[in-house]
């Protein structure tokens, strides 16, 4: 599930309160990703790393002439140990204006259906933008803004919901 969040005032915001409570939430920072790698298509991308927390491949692209941001997610790697990591087609295109791109953030919840009722359940999160989940996040969010028109990738560990929390520590 992908939720443009702008924190501009008079705009109305799609995201929940409890956004703002993952957020601020304060549980750590993400390190840098330098792992990488020449794609199929011959673009260099990031490699998933090998530590078993779940992660996703996210490009971002900003198309100033149209002024949408497309967020891509490519691929995903340890969602849970009974999921497969494909990823259908997963990407959201928005009218963002050049101008509120520094006060817009986007979140990206990552969800798997369980049991016989398919019930949700939440596997994780990433916040890109303004109110990014990490510093890799919010850097992430600037290399697109500086890039215009060229697709940036990275990978971003999702952080785990509040509910997984104890202590106010993810676990």
């Amino acid at each position: 599930m992908l939720r443009r969040h702008n924190s501009s005032a008079g705009h109305n915001s799609t995201a929940p309160t409890v956004v703002q409570n993952h957020i601020n939430s304060g549980t750590g920072i993400t390190p840098a990703r330098r792992n990488s790698t020449v794609d199929s298509s011959g673009r260099f991308c990031a490699l998933p790393t090998e530590n078993g927390l779940p992660e996703v491949l996210i490009t971002l692209c900003y198309l100033d002439q149209s002024q949408k941001a497309v967020v891509t997610i490519e691929k995903a790697s340890n969602l849970c140990h009974d999921c497969t990591d494909k990823v259908s087609e997963t990407y959201i295109r928005t009218s963002i204006p050049r101008n509120e791109l520094e006060n817009t953030s986007v979140l990206i919840q990552v969800f798997r259906n369980i049991g016989m009722l398919r019930r949700r359940q939440q596997i994780g999160f990433v916040c890109i933008g303004e109110n990014a989940s990490s510093p890799d996040a919010q850097d992430h969010w600037n290399q697109m803004i500086q890039g215009l028109g060229t697709s940036v990738e990275k990978w971003h560990y999702l952080r785990r919901p509040d509910h997984e929390k104890i202590n106010g520590v993810n676990k």
